[in-house]
């Protein structure tokens, strides 16, 4: 087994989790999740030499990506596979751990005010349970207003929906959200890092481009939903190079663009395409086009 099926696998599990009904959590869990974990690990050791230095037994915990990544021995004597299947496996332990909750009654009834607390104001210390992410992100979205519209007035009707700073928020939240395949009217949802506007005119974009994916009606959520999972996963591997996603709902189709820092980097857009491919599981003859900011 590749590492490209080896990851796909784990994106794929995700996927077919979070499509189950939330009563059969408590269900598959336990047997599921060991099971799968100990197929990714002797694929993981067959794949590799370095199998002694495999760390993330079942069930162990890590407070924050960083430490994970730290334990695992993240660096040149270790397979990125470990350090991106990792990560995957956190994901997903996680995925169950909140959708427990939410089936033990802990996350019912969360609207409105009690989103609030995961708003874009400065949140609460996370819970000795949660997994911090090595970013914080925040959710907001774009409807074009019905009234006379300027374009560069783009930044005031971004729409903030709540501040993320563990792997939980983000099912929490993420749950709540519509699907961008699910839309009929023309909306941008973005998911950037904590400070960054999903604007070219912010600081950290002037410099910046993005690679653009456009899709057919009726392809975009799961594409836009393992986006996701990679950037808060950290598998792009470019330092801080990529700041936020944008998913545009269109008539006829729908517009997934991945934004970076520098747009004169060509090895740092290059793996940042091919790790799109990847983790995307993009057929060869998908279309990324790549395009600067202000241009």
């Amino acid at each position: 087994m590749g590492n490209s099926e080896i990851i796909n696998m784990l994106c794929n599990m995700i996927v077919q989790l979070r499509a189950l009904h939330t009563e059969k959590y408590n269900e598959i869990s336990a047997s599921v999740l060991t099971d799968f974990r100990r197929s990714i690990q002797d694929a993981m050791n067959k794949s590799t030499h370095h199998s002694s230095r495999w760390s993330t037994a079942p069930g162990h915990r890590f407070n924050t990506y960083n430490e994970r990544k730290n334990r695992i021995g993240a660096g040149n004597n270790v397979p990125m596979l470990r350090n991106r299947a990792s990560v995957m496996i956190l994901i997903l332990e996680s995925l169950i751990s909140t959708m427990k909750k939410i089936t033990d009654g802990e996350y019912n009834g969360i609207k409105g005010k009690d989103l609030n607390a995961l708003r874009t104001e400065p949140s609460n210390p996370l819970h000795s349970d949660e997994h911090a992410l090595e970013h914080s992100y925040i959710f907001s979205y774009f409807m074009r207003p019905q009234e006379k519209f300027d374009p560069e007035d783009y930044a005031i009707f971004v729409q903030p929906v709540a501040r993320i700073s563990s792997v939980e928020q983000f099912w929490l939240i993420y749950r709540f959200i519509k699907r961008p395949s699910d839309l009929t009217e023309k909306v941008d949802f973005h998911l950037f890092k904590e400070g960054i506007k999903p604007v070219w005119e912010d600081p950290a974009n002037r410099n910046g481009g993005k690679w653009i994916l456009r899709l057919k009606k009726g392809l975009s959520s799961r594409i836009w939903e393992n986006l996701l999972l990679a950037m808060i996963g950290e598998q792009f591997l470019v330092g801080g190079e990529v700041v936020g996603a944008v998913c545009s709902v269109r008539n006829q189709e729908d517009i997934i663009s991945l934004w970076n820092r520098s747009s004169d980097s060509a090895p740092v857009t290059n793996r940042i395409r091919e790790t799109l491919r990847r983790v995307l599981n993009l057929p060869s003859n998908a279309i990324l086009e790549y395009k600067r900011h202000g241009l």
